[in-house]
């Protein structure tokens, strides 16, 4: 099994092997130098085993062999110089072993390739000229190594190349202009390298491509008018470059793109509304640049788009009518100069799983057809000018797990509505006007970790009902008008990691039962009406960095348990409280004003 031979081996003693086919055997150990003895082979297939040192310069006695695969094994060394003796050689395949060294120019010597693959080594240095020579060469891979050179003109030679990767090396210079002339080119990556200078313009002669990667480079200009040639592109990435001025309006031939990704540029003119006749578009990024303009109507025309990401630009005017989006699940146009309202056609967009439209000028109330995204997961729409009261249609949505509103001006009471969200995990109303009381029945939150109410104007006392959120891990609750006392039943929340109620009315003792947060980083509890003295329990909170109680009414001394802290703890504020006695010594602190008025201890 696994081993070919030109005559039936059951009927003669000996016979010429001309295959040996061996992948995933679980082989091991080194190519012995004896394989050179083969010199009838014709394929060789041993990949996806555990073959070890170097590729035997021998097998240049091999003249017959025209496949030869050892990828995904653990060679070391060098490409050996006599490869280039193989000259009946069509398929080379050294990809995912640990070859290093530069890629040896004899190799332009073995003009019978047509695919050879060394992704995924150390090969360094310059890309050979004479790849130039191998003129019938059809897919070139190498992924993932450390070359180091500019890609030469003769790459232009390759005129039968349809799959050249260079992505994830340390490529310089420019692309050649030659790169037109490979006009048999379906798919073509140089992503994650140092390229820089323009696109030259006679990438649009390659009318048969279909992928186009240059994502991560330096590359700078204007994008070509002349990418509107390549109509038969599915994938355009420009990701991370430099470009800059217009994005062409010929993109819009592109009649095939299922994605288009030109991120993190400077592009600094208007998205065409050409961009609406890509009715095969999946993908739409064009997020980080400087587009301005408004957002074109067109783009309703992108029935099966799935994801639109304009974020991070300097768009405005209003959200157009998105309705005809059907399939949209991420729209993405945070960081823009949008103003108005949030239209009520995005309630159309039922396959909505993400949204986020943070820091514009959005005015107006949540819409009410928002109850229909019943697949939403994620919402983000803080940091806008929003206003109304708190929209209880969205304890309709079933599968949301996070609501961010903070930064508007959301007025009114917490609705008891948000109780019924058994999946949501974060709830985030902070810095809005809203009033009232927390419900204690926000305590069904079953699922919830990550409550921030602070910068508001609630009052009341903070339910004991609190104590049953198993998950909660952050509760900000400050700058806010809450009074009574610390329910006691919050020690239960196990899994919390930061309690803060500053700047409230809050009084009574601090309960002894926080001493059970044994995950808890930081408590702020400054500037309330706190009295008591303070729980020696605190002292078991063996991850505890930050303790700050200072401007309370305190009493006592400082307890000695509190030394146990040590390890962690970085921040100890209790100034401006009634303390008494002196400080532990364990504990590194600076007194700022007289011991009877209060310390404040920095470690």
């Amino acid at each position: 099994e696994g081993i070919g031979c030109n005559v039936e081996c059951s009927e003669v003693t000996t016979c010429n092997i001309e295959e040996i086919s061996l992948p995933e055997y679980n082989l091991v150990g080194t190519l012995p130098v004896e394989i050179s003895l083969l010199t009838n082979i014709h394929q060789f297939f041993v990949s996806f085993n555990n073959l070890t040192s170097t590729l035997p310069s021998e097998i240049v006695s091999w003249d017959k062999i025209n496949y030869l695969s050892i990828n995904d094994n653990q060679l070391n060394g060098s490409i050996p110089n006599s490869l280039a003796h193989l000259d009946k050689l069509r398929y080379l395949n050294l990809a995912s072993n640990d070859l290093s060294q530069s890629i040896p120019s004899e190799i332009g010597k073995m003009t019978a390739m047509n695919d050879l693959t060394l992704n995924f080594n150390k090969l360094s240095q310059a890309l050979p000229e004479s790849f130039g020579n191998l003129g019938r060469m059809e897919y070139l891979g190498l992924t993932n190594n450390k070359l180091d050179s500019s890609i030469p003109e003769s790459f232009g030679l390759l005129t039968l190349l349809s799959y050249l990767s260079l992505s994830t090396n340390h490529l310089t210079g420019t692309i050649p202009v030659s790169i037109g002339s490979m006009t048999n080119m379906n798919s073509l990556n140089v992503d994650a390298n140092s390229l820089n200078g323009t696109l030259p313009t006679s990438i649009g002669n390659l009318v048969g491509m279909e992928y186009l990667v240059f994502s991560s480079n330096l590359l700078s200009g204007s994008i070509p008018e002349t990418v509107g040639c390549l109509t038969e592109l599915k994938q355009l990435s420009f990701e991370f470059n430099r470009f800059s001025s217009n994005l062409p309006d010929s993109i819009g031939s592109m009649s095939k793109l299922t994605s288009l990704a030109i991120t993190n540029n400077n592009l600094n003119s208007t998205i065409p509304s050409t961009l609406g006749s890509l009715h095969r578009l999946v993908f739409l990024n064009l997020d980080t640049n400087k587009l301005r303009g408004t957002i074109p109507s067109e783009l309703a025309k992108l029935t099966i788009l799935i994801q639109l990401s304009l974020y991070h630009n300097e768009l405005s005017g209003h959200i157009p009518d998105l309705s005809g989006m059907t399939e949209l699940e991420s729209l993405m146009l945070q960081i823009n100069l949008l103003t108005g309202n949030l239209p009520e056609s995005l309630g159309s967009c039922h396959e909505l799983t993400f949204l986020e439209i943070t820091n514009t000028f959005l005015t107006g109330a949540i819409p009410a057809s928002f109850s229909k995204l019943e697949y939403l997961r994620s919402l983000y729409l803080d940091t806008n000018l929003l206003s109304g009261e708190l929209p209880t249609v969205l304890s309709k949505l079933n599968l949301l797990t996070g609501i961010w509103l903070e930064a508007n001006r959301f007025t009114g009471e917490i609705s008891e509505a948000f109780s019924e969200m058994a999946t949501l995990n974060s709830l985030s109303l902070e810095a809005n006007l809203l009033s009232g009381t927390m419900p204690a029945s926000l305590a069904n939150l079953h699922e919830i970790g990550g409550l921030y109410f602070m910068d508001n104007m609630l009052s009341g006392s903070i339910p004991e009902s609190f104590g049953s959120m198993r998950k909660l891990s952050v509760l900000y609750l400050y700058s806010n008008s809450l009074s009574g006392t610390l329910p006691s039943s919050l020690g239960s929340t196990t899994n919390l990691q930061y309690f803060a109620a500053s700047g409230n009315k809050i009084s009574g003792a601090i309960p002894s039962s926080f001493g059970e947060w044994v995950s808890v980083v930081g408590i702020l509890l400054d500037d309330n009406s706190l009295s008591g003295s303070i729980p020696d329990t605190l002292g078991s909170l063996s991850v505890l960095q930050m303790l700050i109680m200072n401007n309370n009414k305190l009493t006592g001394s400082i307890p000695l348990a509190l030394t146990r802290l040590s390890g962690f703890l970085s921040i100890l504020y209790l100034n401006n409280n009634q303390l008494t006695g002196t400080i532990p010594s364990a504990i590194i602190c600076c007194i700022t004003s007289q011991f009877g008025s209060g310390v404040i201890c920095q470690q």
